[in-house]
């Protein structure tokens, strides 16, 4: 499992337990699935299993629920030397009908097959069981979220985590309400609020908030990009969950900001909160190293 390393920038204790939830049984379904994915170009043997294992959960969810599953293409745009390059995240959604919230891998292989034109193949296939929770509950179309970001494009700057870029979300509710954040890379997600410091989640109708807020910052608390080891860049994903009510996400490991766990674990909260009650908004960012000038320098 990928880490997620969007980091505060003032070290921070452990928050509270999260309270219980008195929710009604998840009704779930089983079902096996097949996939495969074909390995080269941009494609990586690690990227390949990610690709195979989002689509396995995405066919489950449309063989349980029995509807077509909607998958929403978020980009980032860059226009560097006049070429506009695109790169997305994609999530996986099914707004009224289920969730993939658990799976297990039967069987896995890397298998090369002959193209009589472009020659061997080599594709990732992959067998999993895949539990599905169906939704309850019928959408509200007059609640909603919406989520920004100070920009789309961060940098690590390979020095101290306070060189890198700030990472700022603007979120508004049509309606009160309170948030739940989480940044989210690869298959892992982290809990940005609430936290062991800024705990603090209601929102008013029509009042956009910002997180770090300014008195925050002002205190000396940041988000900040940040890149693992060699890594050179990563796609990341802020999601913001508006709830009806104050609704306690259960952190798995029952720590806070800066502990990753699994992302179907927002799945498995999601679908114990009736779809009147949530609003959920996404923003997708990218973060690059930046590379240092011949004089040692990042450039400006």
């Amino acid at each position: 499992m990928r880490r997620a390393l969007l980091v505060f920038t003032l070290l921070i204790g452990r928050t509270a337990s999260a309270r219980a939830q008195h929710a009604p049984a998840m009704v779930t379904d089983t079902v096996t699935i097949t996939q495969r994915v074909l390995v080269g170009g941009d494609v990586t043997p690690a990227e390949a299993k990610r690709q195979a294992l989002d689509k396995a959960l995405a066919e489950a969810v449309r063989r349980v629920s029995g509807v077509r599953v909607q998958s929403t293409q978020l980009g980032v745009d860059e226009d560097r030397n006049g070429h506009t390059h695109e790169s997305f995240v994609s999530v996986v959604q099914v707004d009224a009908a289920g969730r993939a919230t658990d799976y297990q891998l039967i069987d896995e292989r890397f298998a090369s097959e002959r193209h009589p034109v472009l020659g061997a193949q080599l594709y990732y296939e992959l067998r999993a069981l895949v539990t599905v929770a169906l939704e309850r509950g019928n959408r509200d179309p007059g609640f909603g979220v919406s989520v920004s970001l100070n920009d789309a494009l961060f940098f690590d700057g390979g020095g101290g985590v306070e060189r890198n870029d700030e990472v700022i979300a603007t979120i508004s509710a049509s309606r009160d309400a309170w948030l739940t954040v989480f940044s989210v890379t690869g298959d892992s997600a982290q809990l940005l609020l609430p936290n062991a410091i800024m705990t603090e989640r209601r929102v008013r109708a029509g009042m956009p908030v910002e997180l770090p807020s300014r008195d925050w910052r002002d205190r000396g608390v940041h988000f900040r990009a940040s890149l693992a080891g060699a890594e050179r860049a990563r796609r990341e994903l802020i999601v913001a969950v508006a709830t009806r009510s104050e609704l306690a996400f259960p952190v798995p490991s029952g720590d806070g900001v800066g502990t990753s766990f699994p992302l179907l674990a927002i799945q498995r909260w999601l679908v114990m909160i009736p779809l009147e009650q949530r609003a959920i908004a996404f923003a997708p960012y990218e973060v690059r190293r930046r590379d240092p000038s011949p004089q040692g320098k990042p450039p400006d």
